[in-house]
């Protein structure tokens, strides 16, 4: 009988230790997690700030629109892109660009047109427009 006290005790003994072990590593993987989340939000405020000073950009340069027109490019620098979105179509809930009318400007003066063209997507309309924007950029450039 009194060995069966005896293997009562251990075990209770072995139980608790156990349970100490176990809240210590819970413990200790909270304060990690914290840790980690800590860094994590610091890292995750550097982007917004870094995404909030930029705004919404596509391949490098910055976008901004006003209802049908949107502007593609840094107004700093010389030249900017104008799309100007000249139809839509409705699937869904979503408007679909189907015609985009593309113009390179001058920043300075937004009268004088470089090129043009119309595209059949608002994707083509900014893929050609940010081929001409960073080769007249680059060239701009290479003779200052």
């Amino acid at each position: 009988m009194k060995q069966n006290i005896d293997k009562d005790k251990k075990a209770a003994e072995t139980k608790t230790i156990k349970q100490k072990a176990k809240k210590e590593a819970v413990s200790k993987s909270k304060t990690e997690v914290d840790e980690n989340s800590e860094k994590n939000k610091k890292t995750a405020s550097k982007r917004t700030k870094k995404q909030e000073k930029l705004g919404l950009t596509y391949k490098g340069y910055p976008l901004s629109r006003f209802n049908n027109i949107i502007y593609y490019g840094d107004p700093k620098e010389k030249y900017i892109l104008k799309l100007i979105i000249l139809e839509t179509k409705k699937d869904k809930d979503l408007n679909i660009a189907t015609k985009v009318s593309v113009e390179l400007l001058n920043s300075a003066n937004h009268n004088v047109c470089k090129k043009s063209t119309t595209k059949n997507s608002l994707y083509h309309a900014l893929d050609i427009g940010q081929i001409w924007l960073k080769k007249i950029l680059a060239d701009e450039q290479s003779f200052n």
